[in-house]
């Protein structure tokens, strides 16, 4: 409605407005119909990468650009295998010593305490924020007691139980 009053009131100013509308469209197509400039051509240039290689397939060659060459071929061996832990989760905490049980041909009777460990089987460690393991079917956490022992420490492959100020380390076989 105000664009209708406005060419109605004034119908010269409109077919000017409509001229020039018309020259500009045409100086834009015109534009971009010619392709870069020559001051523009060197800018132009420089954003092009250099064509490094050629490709062969099927009895044709194409040019590739650097950007876009294949990548090195990877190593047969990676240097090292991302699904094993690092030999330092496999250690006990300072100060934990095994005490395997030992029987000297009867003449020192065997400590039941270190039996009793031996007897157990560590079956499964899970650690994270959460550490479980799996000792003698029971799952287990740090704190929780199993046979009189405490669970001091869950690591990779290993349990740390304590019983009266003693540490035994449990290892899965």
């Amino acid at each position: 409605m105000v664009l209708r009053a406005h060419v109605q009131a004034s119908p010269a100013k409109s077919a000017l407005l409509g001229v020039l509308i018309l020259v500009l469209l045409f100086l834009v197509v015109r534009q971009l119909a010619s392709g870069p400039k020559t001051a523009n051509a060197a800018a132009v240039a420089q954003l092009t990468p250099p064509v490094s290689a050629s490709v062969e397939i099927e009895s044709e060659t194409f040019r590739v650009p650097e950007g876009l060459l294949p990548a090195p071929p990877l190593p047969e061996r990676p240097a090292r295998n991302p699904f094993t832990a690092a030999p330092a989760l496999f250690q006990p905490a300072a100060g934990t010593v095994f005490e395997p049980p030992t029987a000297d041909d009867g003449e020192s009777p065997v400590d039941p305490v270190a039996v009793a460990v031996a007897e157990m089987r560590l079956q499964s460690t899970v650690t994270g924020s959460i550490p479980m393991a799996t000792v003698a079917g029971t799952l287990l956490r740090v704190g929780d007691r199993i046979q009189g022992f405490t669970v001091r420490e869950i690591g990779v492959r290993f349990v740390v139980l304590e019983y009266a100020d003693r540490r035994f380390v449990l290892t899965m076989d």
